[in-house]
């Protein structure tokens, strides 16, 4: 317990006590600097072994990189924390547009939240606006297809083509997308005549 000093004697008695003497190794003051310099050299220590932490860590994202586990750009938007404004590699797209066809939209927004990071819904129904659906071979579908393809079960891989019934008439239309005139007849070896669409 502190007992306030009442004479001037008793002020310079508690000062005597509080100054340290050098020529004392167990002097207040030496002890603090033993305690500073031990605290000194453990905080060195522990700087190195974090600066080896740094350097394992940047080897071990390369690494990741490097197995397929995760593109690049998933991996950056791991490592920043946030996928806004990143631009996705046409490999990611891909992926996303399979998980998305195989679990649906609930189940791809979960796997973006939880798992790893994925282009969002918007962003995949953009990459897919622009595929051309023009009279010719559409191999933009079969690569999507190929790609939905190879994360089905054998027995969900088989397919059947249906036609049905329509009905046609003469005419021309211009089309938005396409910015062209359809409604031509498209077959080889044909004239360019008015078809029936």
């Amino acid at each position: 317990m502190y007992v306030q000093p009442t004479t001037s004697q008793e002020i310079a008695e508690q000062m005597d006590e509080m100054q340290p003497m050098d020529e004392n190794a167990n002097s207040p003051r030496s002890i603090i600097i033993k305690e500073n310099e031990q605290l000194r050299n453990e905080m060195k220590g522990t700087v190195e072994e974090v600066v080896k932490v740094n350097e394992k860590t940047e080897r071990i994202d390369v690494e990741v990189v490097d197995t397929n586990c995760w593109l690049k750009d998933q991996w950056t938007a791991l490592k920043t924390g946030q996928s806004r404004g990143l631009k996705w590699s046409k490999e990611t797209v891909l992926k996303g547009l399979a998980l998305r066809f195989t679990c649906g939209t609930t189940g791809y927004n979960y796997v973006r939240e939880v798992v790893a990071p994925f282009p969002s819904v918007r962003t995949l129904q953009q990459s897919i606006e622009n595929i051309s659906f023009e009279p010719e071979v559409l191999t933009d579908i079969f690569a999507l297809l190929k790609e939905m393809g190879e994360h089905l079960n054998e027995i969900h891989k088989f397919c059947c083509l249906i036609f049905d019934e329509m009905s046609i008439r003469e005419k021309i239309e211009f089309d938005w997308n396409s910015k062209t005139y359809i409604g031509y007849t498209t077959l080889p070896g044909l004239p360019r005549t008015i078809a029936y669409t």
